[in-house]
């Protein structure tokens, strides 16, 4: 069928050509025209437009005339392409699902129009196109078959490879880590390299959620296969996109194993330009077990670097610490000026990848690596035989600067009293795996830090990273379901300054003593649940503290059993003035942060008990997190601190009563490097008002020093103040009050934001 004068109809020919009104000559103003391309179940709609016959009215938006598709039946359909106008024609699109053309035009200016070519065909097909689209919905998945198959091959040509870019739907109904060939698998799309079903996987995805991820063939061909079961239609589809480009055999990208050698973009041709247009070539760098790398980039040319890394017309080189280029680079450039220093790995891997966006402006780099033999990291078993130090290079010297150390802990396996061993299971190897910091001077400021890195058997868990002039968290216990526990540690840009000394061994009671001046309580699995079978004796006694030394204590999470009554039967918390058996000066349950706890001395003992005579559900569980605070010696518990904690609480002395006296408090909070902190609060209240702000007081300001530049504001009076935010990683709030403050002072949170996470490491073990 072709329609050439028409001005929209329905189509369910196997096969047809459509174009605008009055074709080839120029169509007429003020057209509303859909174009109904119908396909039926299980079968899949491709379009190529006739790209030497496109010319619709040009604007930069397309506002006037244009052409739009939508995967579906009406307007209010998931666009699948356009607004289009101008005279550059789309690409070929593939999708199994009907499809509407939706011609617009307005009163003014005409053009020839278009011309597009449908075939209807079984899912899946031949793509010979240079660039274009193919996609599959949940809806047009026949959900009476016992499971639905479609196979797509991509052809690019010769001389050229293939470069995919998938987006996966949601998948709801899967489940994480099981075998793709589980039935309870919503789907599984494969990405072959090669033009057959055998041919090498690329990637292979099922039971996860999606992207968008690029792939690339070493050849000419790919294939990719989508596999679904009809049982989970909604957990289906995908969406990608493909062109012809640069692969790895013309020198854009690979995997490179050996000991040194050189990076640089492939040759240009004539006119100084890369064929085959924007470039996006990604290396795999992987040295030896054991080895660390080192990426030295000796030549930039990316342009005039007046836009922003991250813009999305900027070329750019990044590099990652990790075989995943999803995290966040350790390394992002562009413009003409290259790194001062060397960029080292953690582990044994690199990934470097050159992004071109313009075809002629003709960008590129020079680099070179080689490996490093190691300075510090390893494996190190953990055995309830004894504790164990690690420390940084040259301790207790300060470390050289932009070294980075990853040790990976493994956990011993057990011998039982018959002398056989027995293997942990997987999903309690770290239960007893505990890490105490002894000393740490890792300042924020130069990117310096600690990360612990915890994976399970299919997800690694969000870091713990820490940084600081002291110790911010004491105790550090891996999630009880680690599979394995990565310690890495980074010196950061400037020599020294950095130092580290930690312990680490197998501690299966759950009673610990926190000794340093300020830090974080939580419970071991935190921020999953802890189940309690056993009394469990947390004990606050800082080693340098005074006499006159005190402590405060804020619940800034908190899920211990359940009230009855307004009393707590069961399971529950206690908080005593001292040691285990003395005074109790809190006793609470509930999922309701209870209010601050102050001792009268240098010394907080936390209980948490489980009196229940039988277990339900294999156990009562907790979970907590609090945050404490010495008080210089003489000042009233509460009255400043220094802390260094992702989130937290403070306030007033002995909040919610009046803090009446002459009295200057000041606290220190510190968050992770390269993120801000957000204080909002919870109650506020100073004898004092906006007209008369010189008495009874709270100010905040950026850093740790109070000096005016530094001033976010002063805030008094009865009004709860707004949120306020960090410009770093730093905040020092201080509070003046004197003898007539009625108020209860005030009582806020702190949160870390825009945490930069880069603490992603990559091992291969294929060396």
């Amino acid at each position: 069928m072709v329609v050439t004068k028409a001005c929209g109809d329905r189509y369910d020919e196997d096969e047809g050509e459509i174009t605008s009104p009055r074709f080839p000559e120029n169509y007429a103003n003020n057209l509303n025209c859909s174009y109904q391309i119908v396909v039926p179940q299980g079968s899949h709609l491709e379009l190529s437009f006739d790209s030497d016959n496109f010319e619709l009215e040009n604007h930069d938006t397309c506002k006037y005339d244009n052409l739009t598709l939508y995967a579906g039946n009406s307007t209010s359909s998931p666009v699948l392409g356009g607004p289009w106008c101008g005279t550059d024609a789309p690409g070929n699109y593939s999708v199994a699902s009907s499809v509407l053309v939706m011609f617009r035009t307005d009163w003014s200016s005409t053009g020839k129009g278009f011309r597009l070519r449908y075939h209807i065909s079984h899912c899946g097909g031949n793509l010979t196109a240079e660039r274009g689209t193919f996609s599959l919905l949940p809806t047009m998945v026949d959900s009476d078959s016992g499971s639905s198959r479609c196979t797509w091959h991509i052809y690019a040509p010769e001389g050229r490879a293939v470069e995919l870019r998938l987006q996966l739907g949601p998948d709801q109904h899967a489940i994480h880590g099981v075998d793709c060939a589980d039935t309870f698998v919503a789907s599984q799309v494969r990405v072959l390299d090669g033009d057959s079903d055998l041919a090498p996987p690329i990637a292979v995805f099922c039971g996860r959620h999606g992207g968008p991820d690029t792939f690339k063939s070493t050849g000419r061909t790919m294939t990719v296969v989508l596999v679904v079961n009809p049982m989970y239609l909604a957990g289906t589809g995908f969406r990608a996109s493909y062109r012809s480009t640069l692969g790895e055999k013309q020198g854009c990208g690979g995997t490179l194993r050996q000991e040194s050698g050189a990076l640089a973009p492939p040759s240009r041709d004539s006119s100084g330009s890369y064929p085959g247009g924007p470039l996006n070539c990604l290396w795999t760098i992987i040295a030896r077990s054991g080895y660390g790398l080192e990426l030295n980039v000796t030549a930039l040319n990316l342009g005039s670097g007046t836009l922003p890394c991250n813009a999305a017309s900027a070329n750019m080189l990044e590099v990652w610490d990790s075989l995943d280029e999803h995290q966040e680079p350790l390394m992002r450039l562009c413009g003409q000026r290259p790194p001062e220093a060397p960029l080292r790995s953690a582990g044994n891997t690199l990934l470097v990848r050159f992004v071109t966006k313009a075809k002629g402006e003709g960008p590129g780099f020079a680099a070179a690596f080689k490996e490093l033999p190691p300075l510090c990291g390893g494996s190190v078993n953990v055995s309830g035989d004894s504790w164990q130090t690690l420390q940084s290079p040259g301790y207790p010297n300060s470390a050289p600067a932009n070294i980075r150390c990853l040790w990976v802990l493994r956990a011993q396996e057990a011998v039982t009293p018959s002398g056989a061993v027995q293997m942990f299971d997987a999903d309690d190897a770290f239960r007893d795996v505990t890490i105490r910091l002894k000393e740490m001077r890792l300042p924020c400021e130069d990117g310096a830090y600690l990360a612990l890195i915890t994976t399970q058997k299919y997800l690694q868990l969000p870091p713990v990273r820490l940084c600081g002039h002291s110790v911010p968290q004491e105790w550090l216990k891996p999630h009880a379901s680690a599979s394995r526990v990565q310690l890495l540690l980074d010196t950061g840009r400037r020599g020294g300054q950095a130092k580290l000394k930690l312990e680490y061994g197998s501690m299966a009671d759950a009673n610990l003593t926190y000794s340093q001046p300020s830090g974080v309580v939580h419970n071991v699995d935190y921020p999953g649940w802890t189940t309690i079978t056993h009394p469990m004796l947390l004990t606050i006694a800082p080693v340098n503290a005074t006499a006159t030394s005190a402590i405060a204590l804020y619940f800034v999470h908190f899920n211990v059993g359940n009230p009855v009554n307004g009393s707590c039967p069961t399971v529950f918390m206690q908080v005593r003035d001292g040691g285990a058996s003395s005074r109790v000066l809190a006793h609470v349950c509930g999922d309701i942060d209870p209010t601050p706890v102050f001792s009268t001395g240098n010394q907080l003992s936390i209980v948490v008990k489980n009196t229940a005579t039988f277990h339900s559900m294999g156990g009562w569980a907790v979970r907590f997190f609090m945050v404490y605070y010495s008080s210089p010696a003489g000042a009233p518990a509460g009255c400043g601190g220094n802390v260094t904690a992702n989130e937290g609480a403070l306030s007033s002395p002995g909040y919610p009563t009046t803090f009446a006296q002459r009295s200057t408090c000041t606290w220190f909070v510190t968050g992770r490097a390269r993120a801000t902190l957000q204080l909002s609060f919870v109650a506020f209240a100073f004898n004092s008002t906006a007209a008369d702000c010189d008495s009874n007081y709270l100010e905040v300001y950026n850093g740790h020093r109070d000096t005016p530049d530094a001033k976010i504001t002063r805030l008094c009076g009865q009004d709860m103040p707004a949120t306020l935010q960090s410009t770093g990683s730093q905040l020092l709030v201080k509070m003046t009050t004197n003898e007539k403050n009625t108020g209860v002072g005030f009582y806020a949170r702190f949160k870390v934001q825009h945490d930069d996470q880069r603490t992603r490491i990559g091992l291969s073990s294929e060396v």
